[in-house]
C-alpha cells in the first residue's frame, strides 16, 4: 500500500491568502504538516510490523513539492504562487465544474483537449475572462492586486490548479518520482515498480 505524506500546506495559495506570511510559504503551517508526516512514518512502520505480509510505502512528497515551489524551473514550472484557475476576487478559489454537457462533433473540434473528457465539456466557474499566459502579459487584477480570470493557457507551467490542488503536471512529477526507482525517488522503502515485484 502506498500512503502519501501531506505536502507543504503553508505553500498552498489558500493558506498564503489567509495567513499572508512574510516569506514565500507559511512555515507554521508547514511545521504542522511535518509533524503529521513524522508521525505517519512511525505509524506505518508499526502497521507493517503488526500486519503480517503487509508492505507500506511512504510517498515523501512534502520535500518534493517544497522543492517545486523553491526551484520551479528545475521542474519546468513557471508559476508556483498563484493558481492556474482563480475564481475569487482575491486570486484564489476552487475551480470546480459547474455543469457538464454533451459536445457535438463541431464543439469537440473547437475546444481545447484539456477541456474535453470523453465527449463531454466541463464548464468551470473561472472561465469569465480571456486567459493570458503567465509572465507574458499582465493578468487582470482584483482589488487585492492578485490575478483573476479563467484557466491559464499553459497549465503545464503552473504548480497549483486552484487554491488547494496541484496541477496535472505537478502530479505527474510526483508519480514519476514514486513509480521509478532512482536516486531522487520519493517512495520508500520501495518505488511502486519495486513494490509490484515484491510478491
Amino acid at each position: 500500500m502506498v500512503v502519501f505524506e501531506i505536502g507543504p500546506l503553508g505553500c498552498l495559495p489558500y493558506i498564503i491568502n489567509q495567513r499572508k506570511p512574510r516569506t514565500r510559504c507559511d512555515e507554521d503551517a508547514n511545521k504542522l504538516a511535518s509533524i503529521f508526516n513524522e508521525n505517519l512514518k512511525v505509524k506505518l512502520k508499526e502497521l507493517g510490523e503488526k500486519l503480517d505480509g503487509s508492505i507500506f510505502v511512504t510517498a515523501r512528497m512534502f520535500n518534493l513539492i517544497k522543492s517545486m515551489v523553491e526551484k520551479s524551473g528545475d521542474y519546468g514550472l513557471r508559476e508556483t504562487k498563484f493558481p492556474c484557475c482563480a475564481t475569487q476576487e482575491n486570486g484564489t478559489g476552487l475551480c470546480e465544474p459547474t455543469k457538464i454537457h454533451l459536445l457535438s462533433p463541431k464543439e469537440m473540434a473547437e475546444n481545447r483537449p484539456e477541456d474535453r473528457f470523453e465527449g463531454y465539456k466541463r464548464d468551470y466557474l473561472c472561465i469569465e475572462s480571456p486567459p493570458p499566459p503567465p509572465a507574458l502579459t499582465v493578468q487582470p487584477e482584483s482589488s487585492t492586486g492578485k490575478p483573476t480570470g479563467d484557466l491559464c493557457e499553459d497549465r503545464r507551467s503552473f504548480l497549483y490548479w486552484d487554491e488547494l490542488h496541484l496541477t496535472k503536471a505537478a502530479n505527474g512529477i510526483i508519480v514519476d518520482k514514486c513509480v521509478n526507482a532512482n536516486s531522487d525517488g520519493i517512495c520508500a522503502p520501495y518505488s511502486i515498480n519495486q513494490l509490484v515485484n515484491q510478491r
